[in-house]
């Protein structure tokens, strides 16, 4: 082999290396976006995803309000219903208990103000 072969060889794996490294470079650039939209896909599914488990989590919650308000207005329907038969059953006991329970009551706003 010749000198002038060397270097004709030299020259065109120069070539073929600056062509490889171009190459390189525009795969990284692909691979850069492409690694984005990988990540705004990931992003985008993750809030999909918290959207979903916040709205079930809304539907759970209307749900237990929504027993716990019927318990409580059964419970105090069975208060009011037990305090008018109690009332039915003793009608002085219960005025007299009333009306000192609105004397008491008159005393300690009396004193406060």
């Amino acid at each position: 082999m010749t000198t002038r072969e060397v270097r004709r060889d030299i020259a065109g794996l120069k070539k073929d290396l600056d062509r490889l490294q171009a190459d390189l470079k525009q795969i990284t650039r692909r691979g850069g976006s492409a690694a984005k939209q990988v990540s705004a896909d990931a992003i985008e599914n993750v809030r999909e995803a918290a959207s979903g488990v916040l709205e079930e989590g809304g539907e759970r919650m209307r749900s237990v309000m929504h027993d716990a308000t019927d318990v409580v207005k059964d419970k105090g329907q069975d208060v009011v219903h037990g305090m008018k038969d109690q009332i039915e059953e003793r009608p002085v006991t219960s005025a007299l208990v009333t009306m000192g329970l609105g004397f008491a009551l008159g005393i300690l706003l009396a004193r406060k103000l």
